[in-house]
This record gives structure tokens, sequence and C-alpha cells, in this order.
């Protein structure tokens, strides 16, 4: 019985997933450079997907999702785009773990970040990983997610301007992570590699642990691939290094 499957579409035809049609026992999948969906409705057991992609600056890739993934548990999205999450993972309700491996082209275009969809679906998330530009443009969103126990920021949170805006924008953050009750580890992977915390940030993590004293606070010199993500079976224990205590 098939139960993971790696495939590699960008040297094949579109319907290339129509391969696992006859698949029904299959429950992870890693595919990269799939042109469409279509094909994984006969994955009914399919509880985890890894999707990689080169461009995905059209979001109708994600409209119709195939009814297989309805049931998903976790979801890796890693793809080149400009501060793009797809409103459609809001579609899946039965979702516990997601993260989101954005490569962004351009980092000083000053565009803003879309913040996670609101929904229901945000009540059975239990671990979440994606960019700080993405956590910090959803903090009116977060708080609805009352089961998250593990959240990994990819990057230095940055604290606010000189505008109010910008301002605004880091208290919400904090605020929200002192308001999820089940909140127990916020790791932060910086991929600037530097040594210390600015000191905003400093500030931040001391007074987040002065309102959730039971909160594990993990700070990683290097940046995570969403495969090694992925295998944290037991968070915090399984943290290789522990930088911030």
């Amino acid at each position: 019985m098939l139960a993971r499957f790696e495939l590699d579409c960008r040297d094949l035809e579109d319907d290339a997933l129509q391969v696992l049609g006859s698949a029904s026992s299959l429950t992870s999948l890693r595919i990269e450079g799939v042109a469409s969906l279509a094909g994984l409705e006969a994955a009914t057991q399919l509880r985890q997907l890894e999707l990689v992609q080169d461009d995905f600056h059209d979001e109708s890739f994600f409209e119709e999702l195939p009814a297989a993934l309805q049931r998903l548990h976790t979801l890796s999205l890693e793809y080149y785009v400009l501060y793009c999450v797809p409103r459609s993972v809001a579609n899946l309700l039965c979702l516990q773990r997601l993260c989101l491996a954005l490569r962004f082209p351009d980092m000083t275009n000053n565009v803003a970040a879309a913040p996670l969809p609101t929904g229901h679906w945000l009540a059975s998330l239990r671990w979440l990983a994606a960019p700080r530009e993405v956590l910090q443009a959803s903090a009116s969103v977060l708080h609805a997610a009352t089961c998250l126990e593990h959240l990994s920021c990819l990057g230095l949170p940055q604290p606010g301007g000189a505008d109010e805006r910008s301002r605004a924008r880091w208290d919400a953050f904090w605020s929200c992570l002192a308001s999820l009750p089940a909140l127990r580890c916020l790791c932060i992977h910086d991929s600037y590699y530097e040594k210390h915390p600015s000191p905003a940030l400093s500030q931040a993590l001391l007074e987040l642990t002065c309102r959730q004293p039971e909160l594990k606070q993990h700070l990683l010199q290097a940046p995570s691939a969403p495969e090694d993500l992925l295998t944290m079976a037991d968070i915090p224990a399984s943290l290789p290094s522990i930088l911030l205590a």
C-alpha cells in the first residue's frame, strides 16, 4: 500500500496527478511544479500535502479544491509569490498544521503582506509557521486560533516605525500572542542571522513572558526548511537548539 509519494511535475503533462487515481491509501504527498490539483480526487485518505511551486501568482489555482483536500491535517505551501496567502485555505476545516514558506521576490517594494483568511478553519489550527510579514498583518485574525499551541515566525518581527500605523501593527501583534489561550511555544527563525534581537523585540518578548510565564520562547539563528519544520513531532521538546529561553 502506497502511503507517501513525492512527484516532480515540472517536466510532465498538465494532468500529471492523474497517476494517483488508484492510490486510495495515500496519506502524505509532496508535489513540485504542478499545473493543477485535478487528479487528487481519488486520494481520499490524504492527510498531509506539501506543495512547492516556482511560480504562483494566480490564486485561481486554489479556487476549486479537490474533495480529498478537505480532510487535510497538514499543509505546507512553498512558492515564489508576492505576499499572497490563498483565501481558499479557509475551506480546510480539519487543518491542524500550516506552513507558509513564501519566498518574496522583492523585500523592498513596500507592498503590504496579505493576512491569513478569516473563518472557522482557525478553530482547529494547532501549529502555524509563516513569514513575519504575514503574521504581523494577521493580528486581527489570529485571535480566533484558540487551539494554537505552536507558532513559528519565519524572520525577526520588525518593530513599528515612526508612523502610527506601523506602531499599531506592532502592538497588535504582541497583544494577539498574549491573548492566545493554548499557545505554549513561540519560535523565531532568524533568516538574517542576527546575533541578538533588537531592544524593541527584547522588550516585547519580556512583556510576553510576564503575561504568559509558561510560554517557551526560542530564537533559532538559522532559517528552518519547511520539511524540517514539518518533522517536529513534539514541540517544543523536538527543537534542536535553544538560543533564547
